[in-house]
């Protein structure tokens, strides 16, 4: 037993650990800090964003990038960057301190709710990412495999008690990745990164001008056509639905 929550953890360890596969991302990196460091901004959030571009997503680059841009006054993309920082790193507390704190710098105040008790009751689902909740899947799926195997030959109680827990937890985490993976592939946020924008009754901008909205606004994003967003405003807000131009979002 002690093998196997050694393992999990040394798993768990790996894949939070940023992923720098080689000496020269690192070394850009080194270099992006000490940028920021010396208060160059924009020589910072390019350096970051050359690592972005070149397929690097972990929570650390996001947070840094999320501050150089709260730096250089750019609430909407500092919101943009700490949102996508947190779907790698929900557990960081430094992430989502900023996060709250430029959400108080925006001009359109929107309520943002936390689910608060789903938060308490799902805890594992809101505290981990998508690869920690797939790589705990597969992590006890071995270990209910084993446990079934044996419990066939040693119907020991310790074993039966491993066979039921591993399946519970590698039901519970099969199904919160499963679950996880579906919102971030079909159910996508926005920030309006744009100082403002006109949200219009229709995908043209001969439409009519239904509201605006500011810099850092957070939206739901519902429907895309033609370079147009259908867009709402989030849960705790009046039910305010409208068409903006993607170019003006940043999509989480």
């Amino acid at each position: 037993m002690k093998v196997f929550v050694l393992f999990f953890l040394f798993s768990i360890m790996l894949i939070s650990l940023p992923v720098f596969s080689s000496d020269e991302p690192s070394n850009i990196f080194l270099e992006a800090n000490q940028a920021y460091n010396k208060g160059d901004y924009d020589g910072a959030i390019s350096l970051y964003e050359k690592l972005l571009n070149s397929g690097i997503r972990n929570g650390l680059l996001y947070y840094n990038l999320g501050n150089c841009y709260f730096r250089k006054g750019e609430t909407g993309r500092a919101i943009f960057n700490y949102k996508n920082g947190k779907l790698y790193s929900p557990r960081d507390e430094d992430l989502t301190a900023n996060l709250n704190y430029a959400r108080q710098n925006i001009k359109d105040r929107t309520e943002i709710k936390d689910p608060e008790i789903r938060r308490r009751i799902f805890f594992w689902y809101y505290s981990l990412n998508l690869k920690e909740l797939f790589m705990i899947f597969l992590v006890f799926n071995g270990i209910f495999w084993i446990s079934a195997i044996l419990k066939i030959f040693k119907p020991l109680p310790l074993l039966r008690a491993v066979f039921f827990v591993s399946l519970f937890i590698m039901l519970s985490s099969g199904i919160s990745a499963a679950t996880k993976f579906y919102v971030m592939e079909n159910l996508k946020d926005g920030v309006v990164l744009a100082e403002e924008v006109s949200v219009r009754s229709g995908n043209s901008s001969n439409d009519t001008i239904l509201f605006k909205l500011h810099e850092g606004t957070e939206i739901e994003i519902l429907d895309e056509s033609d370079g147009w967003l259908k867009i709402k405003l989030p849960h705790g807000s009046k039910d305010m639905r409208g068409w903006v131009e993607k170019g003006f979002v940043g999509i989480v």
